[in-house]
């Protein structure tokens, strides 16, 4: 089988950045919209129901039954929510993957910023959260023989020969992960585009590649690092010359605190949110360049699997 090119692959990302910038502005607004903003609710909710059980504590003084019920009414609400936006995460997380996949895979599919809720989308999530779980388990498997072996050593008084287990034991595990994450990287992919559950096809279709696979993914973890560095600077820069051209002291933090929580909750929350949308445009380009290079490997990959009856099926769009 042929190689893929790793640096081709590597700064797909970047690549996409350059092409398609409004697109991935589109998927920053939407992780906003997805992911975050639901977030900024819920602790809104919380903390107005916080101050109402504060106020139901101080009218009711000492009586702490009526406190716990009125605490008890008050986060019912609140707690219902938590695994609608937890569902809701997820399902956006799935729409974001398949969105930067279809960019890179599809680039002709274009609408909607590239943004669909399908089969498609539905089977990344599947496969993303199964392939989570199975690597998870296996690992912990995996883990029993060098826990038991370091308890057995440090029971027998080998001080020094369990610790050298543990540590060559964990390096061991840390390597497997890597090996068997490389190994299932193209699950997602193959899923995406199949519109099927494709876990254990991907074995079959990174054989011989794991090395070039890792290599790809150091180059991408090291674009990712210098991209925060840079992000890092310049948002301290922002906040160092925000705070020089603001003059803000502590009497009047104390006072603008000091104030009854509706008063200034919703600046506080006006601020939340517009950092919020900051960081979700900036996770929008740290996704784009994480993802989009396991969709470039796949594409390169797959063209080498045309007549094989492993992917059969298999339809890419240039």
């Amino acid at each position: 089988m042929t190689d893929f090119s790793v640096s081709d692959a590597g700064i797909a990302g970047l690549r996409l950045l350059k092409q398609k910038p409004l697109t991935v502005m589109a998927w920053g607004l939407f992780i906003f919209v997805a992911m975050v903003l639901p977030i900024v609710t819920l602790i809104s909710l919380v903390g107005s129901h916080i101050w109402s059980v504060v106020e139901s504590a101080r009218v009711h003084g000492e009586d702490s039954e009526i406190v716990v019920r009125e605490a008890f009414r008050a986060m019912a609400g609140v707690f219902l929510l938590i695994p609608v936006i937890i569902i809701a995460s997820l399902i956006g997380r799935a729409m974001l993957i398949s969105a930067v996949f279809r960019a890179v895979i599809e680039p002709k599919n274009s609408s909607f910023a590239y943004l669909r809720l399908g089969s498609q989308e539905l089977w990344v999530l599947l496969v993303v959260l199964v392939s989570g779980l199975l690597l998870g388990l296996i690992m912990g498997v995996a883990s029993v023989p060098v826990g038991l072996a370091t308890a057995m050593l440090e029971n027998g008084s080998g001080g020094g020969a369990a610790f050298l287990v543990a540590w060559v034991g964990h390096i061991a595990l840390f390597v497997l992960c890597i090996w068997l994450a490389l190994r299932f990287s193209m699950a997602a992919p193959l899923s995406f585009v199949e519109r099927r559950f494709a876990l254990f096809e991907s074995w079959d279709f990174t054989r011989g590649q794991a090395g070039r696979l890792f290599v790809m993914a150091l180059l991408v973890v090291a674009v990712i690092i210098l991209m925060e560095m840079v992000v890092g600077a310049v948002v301290v820069g922002g906040l160092v010359a925000a705070g020089l051209s603001v003059d803000i002291d502590e009497d009047s933090l104390r006072d603008f605190f000091s104030q009854p929580p509706q008063a200034w909750m919703g600046t506080v929350g006006l601020i939340a949110g517009g950092l919020g949308l900051l960081m979700a445009l900036i996770a929008g380009v740290f996704s784009t360049v994480a993802l989009a290079p396991w969709a470039a490997a796949y594409k390169a990959l797959a063209l080498n699997f045309k007549s094989d009856p492993g992917v059969a099926g298999l339809t890419l769009n240039a």
